[in-house]
């Protein structure tokens, strides 16, 4: 057997746990190696160095050839999170998985739990080169020390001289004729204009590079204190007057720094940065690996292994752009719009499961290609879970795309995970309405009939702010881009709609036991209002509920629901036919898919199925 070529330093694989070579579902650990930090080391693992990733490589390979139907599951965690917070969900799901999901022949499936290199806003896990938890105020001396110096002197100039400005406002009327108070005061600004700027040179590691700037912020402390001290109070409204507009300027520049300064802290931008430029390509890195580990083992050449995704967050954002990586949009299939679904030498994409996907709205009404809809072509199986009350995504994501998505207007700039079930007539419909059980489970199936999803999803901001699909894009636009140039005849509308191919689980009202909650049922996302849309109120409510009282996740609420686990899971590793036949076992196709119905109505779960689900 040859060995893997190239080196293997983009990741580190370690089991979940012991298995044996006969159990049915093996789960490792992956862990990119990238740093947080550009300047933290890189943990090196290459062949001469550790050679247990290739030999884990070589055993993922070994197992999968020995199967009859062999598949691997990967599950990608979102932005912010920690990892030992990674390791603990993905130690949970394979639990699960093990407990629920396994197929009764062994060597079946592998599970991957991935973690790329996110930072969490408040504590990191141990890093090299200190290998000690980076904690806030580790994190804000980075932000300090990194900020460019135009930037710095920027704020030196308006924090300093706005404190000069600000004092001098209040305390004018007082000093005027008095001459030690006047001069006291002025030694008192030289003071504050030169050791003040030192202070901020070196918090920000600038003393080398800007010696001469605490002189500079020192004579315009003069100036300023000079003017507020000495003019006498005839000329009262004018010097006030100045200084007012010194102060408004002062507060502008102080407060650029300051939002800039809190983007960095949030950590939203950096780790998607991070998620593209380390995740995206180690993850397509390992694929690659085992792609060649399962070269080397096969016995035949018609081996087969379906690749299946399950993202969270800004997971889905890795997940969707490493299917578009691996996807080869230059064959003759693809460029016809019906691609196979085999990628690579081995691979062939199967179910994408995308919960509470920090990706943009526009992915799924597209007027021109994009990058999910070029995943989805080749996927066999699509699933969305979302939630109304996503504070993460209403609030951060929708709030930090708010300066980087081209937008016009607000529905347009929302995420993905937004996205919710229609409550609404239309667009002026301002219904203050409660909602009952015949609300819930699969509302599109009307008398037998398959209403199409894209006219069947909307945006809600309040019960006066919201719009379906529909309204945003009319679908009869989506289709005349779709046959542009093509038989109309010869198409599928529905085949490919991008919003067609999903089914979508709208967990805004879902009540449950969860984890923490196994004797009572409670809102698992949101607090379960079971009302046409939430309003301020109900914000406020959710976000004392999420940040203070740590009640409710609202994003990530959908990994602790009995229910939603199963749903998530099942349809990871058994598909929808797997998920149909363990919630009612030896019944027709549209008995179960009515039980599929009945359980999520049960617990409160709207559903808009596609229609290939049940037009097998």
């Amino acid at each position: 057997m040859t060995s893997i070529p190239s080196k293997i330093s983009e990741f580190e694989i370690v089991p979940i746990e012991e298995f044996s070579q006969e159990k049915a579902v093996w789960g490792y650990y992956v862990n990119s190696t990238a740093p947080i930090n550009a300047e933290d080391l890189v943990q090196k693992v290459n062949q001469k160095e550790n050679p247990l990733t290739q030999q884990r490589l070589r055993e993922i390979a070994d197992y999968l050839v020995n199967s009859e139907n062999p598949q691997i599951v990967i599950s990608v965690h979102g932005y912010g999170t920690r990892r030992s917070e990674a390791q603990k969900r993905y130690r949970k799901i394979y639990k699960y998985v093990t407990e629920n999901c396994e197929p009764e022949k062994p060597n079946e499936t592998v599970f991957i739990g991935y973690r790329w290199p996110a930072e969490n806003p408040t504590k990191d896990d141990p890093q090299p080169p200190s290998n000690k938890p980076t904690t806030i105020g580790d994190k804000l001396n980075y932000a300090f020390q990194s900020l460019p110096t135009l930037l710095t002197i920027v704020l030196s100039f308006g924090l300093i001289l706005g404190v000069i400005t600000a004092f001098l406002i209040i305390a004018r009327p007082f000093l005027v004729g008095h001459a030690t108070a006047q001069f006291i005061t002025l030694a008192l600004v030289a003071i504050v204009s030169f050791f003040g700027t030192k202070a901020i040179l070196k918090k920000t590691d600038l003393q080398d590079l800007l010696p001469r700037l605490p002189i500079y912020i020192l004579l315009g402390g003069l100036l300023i204190g000079g003017l507020g001290i000495f003019l006498p109070l005839q000329l009262n409204g004018i010097v006030n007057g100045l200084f007012v507009i010194l102060l408004i300027l002062f507060i502008l520049s102080v407060g650029i720094i300051l939002a800039l300064l809190a983007l960095r802290l949030s950590t939203y931008l950096r780790d998607r940065n991070r998620a593209m430029n380390y995740g995206v390509v180690d993850l397509v890195e390992l694929i690659r690996q085992i792609d060649q580990a399962v070269i080397e083992c096969r016995q035949s050449e018609d081996i087969r292994i379906k690749l299946n995704f399950l993202g969270h967050s800004m997971g889905c954002f890795v997940v969707t752009n490493v299917v578009r990586i691996l996807s080869d949009v230059f064959d003759t299939e693809s460029i016809n719009k019906q691609p196979s679904n085999y990628i690579g030498r081995v691979f062939s994409l199967g179910r994408l499961i995308l919960v509470a996907p920090d990706i943009s709205i526009d992915s799924i009404m597209p007027v021109r290609s994009n990058f999910l809809r070029s995943a989805l072509r080749r996927c066999e199986e699509a699933y969305l879970f979302s939630n109304e009350g996503d504070l993460a995504l209403r609030l951060a994501s929708t709030a930090v795309n708010y300066i980087s998505f081209p937008a016009r207007t607000r529905f347009r700039g929302y995420r993905l995970g937004n996205l919710t079930v229609q409550r609404f007539a239309d667009e002026y419909d301002y219904r203050n309405q409660r909602l009952t059980e015949k609300d819930y489970g699969i509302v599109n199936n009307k008398n037998g009939q398959i209403e199409s999803p894209y006219c069947c999803l909307e945006i809600r901001a309040s019960n006066r702010e919201h719009q379906q699909l529909d309204e945003l894009v009319p679908v009869g636009q989506v289709d005349k881009e779709i046959v542009k140039g093509s038989d109309v005849s010869t198409i599928n509308l529905q085949d490919v709609r991008v919003a067609d191919r999903f089914t979508y689980f709208d967990c805004t009202d879902y009540c449950d036991f969860t984890d923490s909650e196994p004797n009572i049922a409670t809102g698992v996302v949101s607090q379960s209002l079971k009302k046409s849309a939430l309003v301020v109120f109900d914000y406020l409510r959710l976000s004392i509920a999420y940040f203070v009282k740590g009640e409710i996740n609202t994003h990530g609420g959908f990994f602790y629901g009995n229910l939603s686990q199963q749903l998530m899971y099942e349809l990871a590793f058994l598909g929808f036919q797997g998920l149909l036949d363990n919630l009612k076992q030896g019944k027709n196709r549209d008995e179960q898919i009515q039980e599929l119905s009945q359980r999520c109505c049960e617990k409160y779960i709207q559903v808009v199925i596609a229609p290939e689900r049940v037009c097998v």
